[in-house]
């Protein structure tokens, strides 16, 4: 289109014709720069997202955490960051098939937290008061040892509650109607 233009002689036209061509680049770059609506996890993203509650651990003090679940991939990248505020007795649970070691970080997340790592329904790691983290790389938790799921509450819970390593969790998944 340019070379067509500028074979006129035209000045003006060849202007113009930079002009649109610098417009359509520029346009272009705007776009690839935009995350898809998909990819949720990305860190331009700065909304939180929130999964439904469906779930429950009791504890022996009859204190009950309701729990929402981050069943898929994308879920669990997205996890609880952007959250400005977790209400007590409150968390998110993360499921892993098979058991693995586990890491995870605080990348963009804004509130304190604790983590509880559990296998076959034990407890067998904490970490406590874990910081917000904003700028990459940031430190990463979990034990090296298997886990097959990660409980996420306010931080401070874990102190509150009095939750030990070596206790015993039954997760109830709550019917929704």
């Amino acid at each position: 289109m340019l070379s067509r233009i500028v074979s006129r002689g035209n000045r003006f036209s060849y202007f113009y014709a930079v002009r649109v061509s610098l417009f359509c680049i520029g346009l272009a770059l705007c776009l690839l720069e935009q995350p898809l609506l998909s990819n949720t996890h990305s860190t331009k993203i700065k909304s939180a997202k929130y999964f439904p509650i469906e779930a429950q651990w009791c504890l022996p003090n009859r204190e009950c955490i309701l729990l929402e679940i981050a069943d898929t991939d994308l879920e669990k990248k997205i996890g609880l960051m952007h959250r400005k505020f977790l209400a007590n007795r409150s968390g998110m649970l993360f499921k892993f098939f098979p058991s693995r070691i586990v890491r995870f970080w605080m990348y963009d997340t804004i509130i304190s937290l604790d983590m509880i790592f559990l296998n076959k329904g034990t407890i067998v790691a904490l970490e406590t008061n874990a910081q917000p983290c904003s700028l990459s790389p940031c430190p990463t938790f979990g034990p090296d040892v298997l886990v097959d799921s990660v409980i996420e509450i306010a931080a401070g819970e874990v102190e509150r509650l009095n939750i030990k390593v070596g206790d015993h969790v039954k997760i109830n998944q709550i019917l929704l109607h």
